[in-house]
């Protein structure tokens, strides 16, 4: 067994840990101790993974939105990328929700923009040669990372329980998938006119 593979396991242990331990207390009570115990090692093997508990918590947010990505990116229909999406955020909520507590709604936003960032670029890209209508490279970056940002926002919304309208899974993966549509549509029919 490397090194490598068991320090990999020691941090997924202590990531477990925390997520156990948040299911029955509010993540800024969880002390260090407490995860180290959970998890089976000593304080000093959590420091060596470690630093803070924040570090920690951050690596948790990291490993659970890389799994919505995973799951995100297995269709290729834009429609089911956005329903494999929401679809992982509510069932992720009961974690999520503690995470955005502790960490606060702009640092979990920023780790699943980074996260999300380029999942459904391909799909826009594609929509854009199916209407055959060449954009600008800076138009289209400007729309895409639009629609990126407001998908994760209104996700965020899902685990607050703020969504502006209330609505199903099935509801919302399917306004944003419009929206995304809409908007690179828009953007090609606006430079069709500007070329027209």
């Amino acid at each position: 067994m490397g090194k490598g593979s068991k320090s990999a396991r020691t941090k997924v242990a202590l990531a477990d840990a925390l997520v156990a331990l948040a299911q029955e207390s509010p993540i800024r009570k969880i002390t260090v101790g407490a995860v180290a115990k959970r998890a089976g090692v000593d304080r000093q093997t959590f420091y060596y993974h470690f630093e803070t508990m924040d570090e920690l918590v951050h690596f948790v947010s990291e490993r659970l939105v890389s799994r919505l990505v995973e799951k995100a990116s297995g269709p290729t229909e834009l429609r089911q990328m956005f329903h494999a999406a929401v679809d992982f955020v509510v069932e992720s909520k009961d974690l999520l929700l503690p995470l955005l507590e502790h960490m606060g709604r702009i640092p979990l936003r920023e780790v699943f923009y980074g996260k999300v960032n380029g999942m459904f670029e391909k799909r826009g890209r594609e929509l854009v040669a199916e209407l055959g209508i060449s954009v600008s490279e800076q138009d289209l970056a400007f729309a895409l990372e639009y629609c990126q940002y407001a998908s994760v926002f209104l996700m965020l919304d899902v685990v607050t329980g703020n969504e502006v309208l209330p609505t199903t899974a099935g509801e919302l993966a399917d306004r944003l998938n419009d929206a995304f549509e809409q908007q690179i549509r828009g953007l090609c029919l606006k430079e069709q006119r500007i070329i027209s």
